[in-house]
C-alpha cells in the first residue's frame, strides 16, 4: 500500500515538473536582463517568449499586446539537451504611454500542436520596478539617473526647466557627455549643456545635465526617459579574476535610463492673447547714449529687459512710435544671467538710431505685454520717454588766406612760392653701377622653391589628415567587404572567419568591433530583410566558423567555408 502510494506521488510530481517547464511563457526583462514588473516610459526592454522541452521546430511566434507597446523581433536562441531542444524568441519592445498593459497573448506552432503562452501583465510608470537583484557575479555599486522639471503644470510658452541627475558611489567608471533624449512633438527643446558635476539640494555629489523646453501645443506630455552611456569595470566573482585583474580592469559598456515624468500644458487666456512672451517680469529700462548728436551721426538705443524667468526667450523687441526724422536699426541683443541655474537676469536689445534733422525729437515711451507666470494674469510694461537733440552736420573748416610777409609784394611772393629750394642735380648716373656679382636666376629660383616645397607639403598632408579623420568611418565602410575578401586570402584565414564576418559587419555599419553583439548583428539581418531559412543558414554558418577555429579543416572543408564567407559576404554587401 505505502509503495502504491509512493508511486502515485512520484507521478504527481513529474506531471507537474513537466507542466511547470514545458511549453510556452512569456517573460518581461529589462536591458540588463532583471525581469520587471513596471517599466518607465520611453525606456526600452525585452520580450521573452520561451519554448521549452518539446521535440521539433517551433514556428515564429504570434505576440500580440496594446497598441501603445511597440515591438521588433530581435533573436532567437536555441539549446538542445537529450534530443529535446528549447527555444528563446527575443523581442525589443518600447512603451509610449502611462497605464497598465498586457503582452500577450503569444502563439506558437510545433507541427500540428498550437501553443498559447497567457498574457503578462506590465504597468507603465516612471519608473522601473525590477523582481531580482542584479546578479552578484556582476556586481557594481549602484548607478541611478534622475529626471526633474521645476514645473508640473505650464502653459503653452512657459519656460521648464529640466535637469539630468546621475548618481553613483563608483568613482572608476566614465560617464558619456552625450545623453539619450528623445523627441517630444508639442515642445521645443532647447540645447543640452555639458554636464558638471555638482552637489545637490540635498548635499550629495552627482553629475548634471541641463535644458529647457517651450511648450507650443495645449494637452498632456509625457516626457519618456532619458539614458545616458558610461563604462564600468565589470568584477568577476571568480578564482583567476585577481589575476587577471593585474593585466588591467575589464570595461564595460552600460546604459542606465531615467524615471519619465508628465507636463500638463494649458492654454494662454483669452485675455492674454496679444502677450509678446511668457514670464515673470521686474522692469523695463529705456536709455539713449548719446543724448545728443550731429546729423548723422549713431547713438545706442538700449531697452532691458529684467526679471525672474522667460525674458531670455523674446526675440525681438519691436519698436514703436518712433519719429520719422530718427533711422533706427536693430544693432545686438546680450542675455546676462546673474544665478547660476539660469533663470534670474536681464536681456538687452541694442539699437542704432540715427538724426536725418536738426532739432528736438521724442522717443515714446515703448510697451511690452507679457503673461505673468506668477500672478497667472495678463500684465504690461513701460519705459519712460526719451529726449534727444539732433544739431546740425559738421561744417567744413574755412580757408585759410595767408598775407605775404612785410615788405613784399604779391607777385614777389608767387615767385618765391614757385621757385624750387634746390636745383636738381643732372649731371651723372641716376644710380651708381657696380661690378658686384649677382645671383643666378637659376639658382634664385631653386632657393624660392625650397620653402614654398615645404609650404605645400604641409598644406597637402594637413588636408589628406582631416580628410582621413573626417572620412574614416565612410571610408572603411566602402572597403569593408573588399578588405574581409582580401583577409580571407592570407595564411590560415579560415580560423578567424568569424572574426573576419564581424569585422566587416562594424565597419560597414560605422560601429567599433568590441560593442557589436552577436544579437545586434542578427537584429540587423531581420531588418535587412533576411528570412527565416536565410537566418537558420546564418546561425550554421557561425557554428561551423566556430568548429573550424578549434580545429585543422580538411582541405574539402575548407574551400566549402571560404565559397560559404564568400557568398555570405556577397549576400550582406547587397543587403547591408
Amino acid at each position: 500500500m505505502d509503495r502504491t502510494v509512493g508511486n502515485y506521488a512520484l507521478l504527481l510530481a513529474l506531471l507537474f515538473w513537466s507542466t511547470a517547464y514545458s511549453g510556452v511563457q512569456l517573460k518581461l526583462k529589462d536591458t540588463e536582463g532583471r525581469s520587471i514588473t513596471t517599466i518607465a516610459v520611453g525606456q526600452p526592454f525585452q520580450i521573452e517568449v520561451l519554448v521549452n522541452d518539446v521535440a521539433g521546430n517551433p514556428s515564429i511566434p504570434t505576440l500580440e499586446h496594446d497598441a501603445q507597446i511597440q515591438s521588433q523581433r530581435t533573436g532567437k536562441r536555441t539549446s538542445i539537451i537529450n534530443g529535446r531542444s528549447s527555444h528563446a524568441f527575443t523581442y525589443h519592445a518600447q512603451a509610449n504611454g502611462m497605464g497598465a498593459y498586457k503582452v500577450g497573448p503569444a502563439f506558437v506552432s510545433i507541427g500540428s500542436t498550437r501553443y498559447t503562452a497567457d498574457p503578462v501583465p506590465l504597468t507603465v510608470g516612471e519608473r522601473t520596478v525590477h523582481t531580482n537583484p542584479m546578479p552578484r557575479n556582476n556586481y557594481q555599486a549602484p548607478v541611478e539617473l534622475q529626471l526633474i522639471t521645476d514645473k508640473k503644470e505650464v502653459v503653452v510658452g512657459e519656460k521648464v526647466n529640466c535637469v539630468l541627475r546621475l548618481y553613483t558611489d563608483d568613482t572608476s567608471i566614465g560617464v558619456s557627455q552625450a545623453i539619450g533624449q528623445p523627441k517630444l512633438n508639442s515642445c521645443n527643446v532647447t540645447t543640452v549643456e555639458t554636464p558638471q558635476a555638482r552637489l545637490d539640494p540635498n548635499g550629495q555629489r552627482c553629475i548634471e545635465w541641463h535644458w529647457t523646453l517651450y511648450p507650443h501645443k495645449v494637452g498632456t506630455q509625457t516626457i519618456p526617459a532619458h539614458s545616458v552611456d558610461y563604462e564600468a569595470p565589470r568584477y568577476e566573482n571568480e578564482i583567476w579574476w585577481g589575476m587577471r585583474s593585474l593585466l588591467g580592469p575589464r570595461m564595460e559598456r552600460k546604459r542606465v535610463y531615467s524615471n519619465s515624468t508628465q507636463l500638463t500644458i494649458n492654454p494662454l487666456p483669452a485675455e492674454a492673447a496679444d502677450a509678446q512672451l511668457v514670464g515673470s517680469l521686474d522692469t523695463i529700462e529705456a536709455a539713449i547714449t548719446p543724448a545728443v548728436a550731429k546729423q548723422g551721426e549713431g547713438m545706442i538705443l538700449s531697452i532691458t529687459l529684467r526679471g525672474r524667468e522667460g525674458f531670455d526667450q523674446l526675440e525681438q523687441f519691436p519698436l514703436s512710435g518712433i519719429p520719422e526724422e530718427l533711422l533706427f536699426y536693430e544693432s545686438n541683443k546680450s542675455t546676462d544671467y546673474t544665478d547660476g541655474n539660469y533663470k534670474e537676469g536681464s536681456r538687452t536689445f541694442d539699437f542704432v538710431i540715427q538724426g536725418t534733422e536738426p532739432g528736438s525729437w521724442s522717443i515714446p515711451a515703448q510697451k511690452l505685454i507679457y503673461f505673468d507666470t506668477t500672478d497667472q494674469r495678463r500684465k504690461e510694461l513701460q519705459t519712460t520717454p526719451l529726449l534727444v537733440t539732433v544739431t546740425p552736420g559738421i561744417v567744413p573748416p574755412p580757408q585759410v588766406v595767408t598775407q605775404p610777409p612785410e615788405g613784399m609784394s604779391e607777385e614777389q611772393t608767387e615767385q618765391a612760392d614757385e621757385k624750387p629750394f634746390c636745383p636738381l642735380n643732372e649731371d651723372g648716373p641716376y644710380n651708381s653701377t657696380g661690378t658686384q656679382p649677382q645671383l643666378p636666376w637659376l639658382l634664385f629660383f631653386v632657393l624660392l622653391m625650397v620653402p614654398v616645397s615645404w609650404l605645400i607639403y604641409g598644406l597637402i598632408n594637413q588636408f589628406w589628415r582631416s580628410y582621413w579623420q573626417r572620412n574614416a568611418t565612410r571610408i572603411k565602410a566602402r572597403r569593408a567587404f573588399a578588405t574581409a575578401r582580401a583577409e580571407l586570402q592570407k595564411e590560415n584565414a579560415l580560423r578567424s572567419t568569424y572574426q573576419i564576418v564581424r569585422q566587416c559587419i562594424a565597419d560597414r555599419i560605422g560601429r567599433p568591433e568590441q560593442t557589436l553583439t552577436h544579437n545586434e548583428i542578427e537584429y540587423l539581418l531581420i531588418e535587412a530583410g533576411l528570412s527565416d531559412d536565410q537566418l537558420a543558414a546564418w546561425h550554421d554558418f557561425l557554428n561551423q566558423s566556430a568548429q573550424q577555429a578549434f580545429g585543422v579543416p580538411s582541405a574539402t572543408e575548407a574551400t566549402k567555408l571560404r565559397r560559404q564567407t564568400l557568398e555570405w559576404l556577397d549576400l550582406l554587401q547587397k543587403v547591408l
